[in-house]
């Protein structure tokens, strides 16, 4: 394989420091972390670095990530303006409420037509069609752009929804549409039903990701593994060859060629970070260790893999034959080697 790009959000965990109790014995990445060289970059959080490993530029308003995944959904009408409408729980706290996605809750395809029928009046008063192709990603059709700037879910979720709320022209009216469809949901008999059976209601939408397909820029990846369906609907819309995360890196390396620049996505650490889940974390640092770090020297020296980037979020970072050269540099614990 000629270049690897791992994307994996979440890398560094919860903000806060690590437990004490919980210990790392990562010695794969420390010493990844050791011989790489490593620059900053500027970005706005997970949605906009997909965007960009894909070549789309910056932008300042939404990356049409409804759109996009669409694709992936529902790819029967592709045409227009979507948005998404993504159900969710919004919890009380004392000074806050905060979100959680539907990785804290389990929502049946029966039950999330229910709730997409019950939210339908509220649309359709705005001339807005709401879809519900999928459990845990909905979508409403517009006429215009809603001349709003919204927050991807990925950045609010175990937030205050209050300091990621929409800007821009018509903030208010659609700050409005999303108290109607809490007040809806609120009043749904199907929300009594799942809290009886201790489950968190859906009781409210996360409005985001507004947009048409965008003209697809010059493919950059001979493949893309991921686990999530953002990364998907990229790729079939920049026409790269997809797969499903494979469960290690031996078994990524079956699946390629040799000249291959391959981008691999893993996501699913991303809530551990999210949801302050130090345990999940730890466990997750373990699985990229055993998998996908234990082997990456061997590859590189034996010349099975140029070089392997990885993107933390935060960081970009590249290792190549010539990094181990490197010897005079200290290796130091994971995460404190944060760079």
């Amino acid at each position: 394989m000629r270049k690897l790009t791992l994307f994996i959000p979440g890398l560094f965990g919860p903000v806060s420091d690590t437990p004490s109790g919980i210990t790392l014995d990562v010695p794969a990445i420390e010493k990844y972390f050791r011989f790489c060289t490593s620059r900053s970059i500027q970005t706005t959080g997970f949605t906009q670095t997909l965007f960009q490993l894909f070549g789309f530029p910056k932008q300042d308003h939404d990356y049409p990530v409804a759109a996009v995944t669409r694709l992936v959904d529902d790819d029967h009408d592709v045409n227009g303006i979507w948005m998404r409408a993504d159900p969710v729980h919004l919890r009380a706290e004392r000074e806050a409420v905060v979100l959680l996605d539907d990785s804290a809750f389990k929502l049946e395809k029966h039950e999330a037509l229910i709730l997409a029928a019950d939210l339908q009046q509220v649309f359709t008063e705005r001339e807005i069609e709401l879809e519900a192709p999928t459990n845990n990603r909905w979508y409403i059709k517009l006429k215009n752009l809603p001349e709003i700037k919204t927050i991807p879910i990925h950045e609010v979720v175990g937030n205050d929804i209050d300091k990621h709320s929409a800007n821009g022209i018509n903030k208010i009216l659609w700050d409005q549409l999303a108290n109607e469809a809490q007040m809806s949901l609120h009043n749904c008999p199907l929300n009594d039903e799942r809290e009886q059976r201790g489950e968190l209601p859906v009781n409210g939408v996360w409005l985001w990701g507004a947009g048409e397909l965008p003209k697809p820029p010059r493919k950059i990846w001979s493949r893309v593994f991921a686990d999530e369906v953002t990364t998907q609907g990229l790729s079939i819309l920049t026409k790269s060859p997809y797969a499903d995360l494979p469960d290690s890196l031996e078994m990524l390396i079956n699946q390629t060629e040799e000249q291959d620049n391959v981008l691999v996505v893993i996501s699913f650490g991303l809530r551990h970070q999210q949801y302050f889940d130090h345990s999940g974390w730890h466990d997750f640092i373990g699985y990229l260790e055993e998998e996908w770090f234990a082997g990456v020297e061997n590859l590189i020296k034996q010349k099975e893999l140029d070089e392997l980037m990885l993107l933390t979020g935060e960081n970009k970072l590249s290792i190549k034959k010539s990094s181990y050269k490197k010897f005079w540099r200290r290796q130091k614990p994971f995460p404190a080697n944060r760079q």
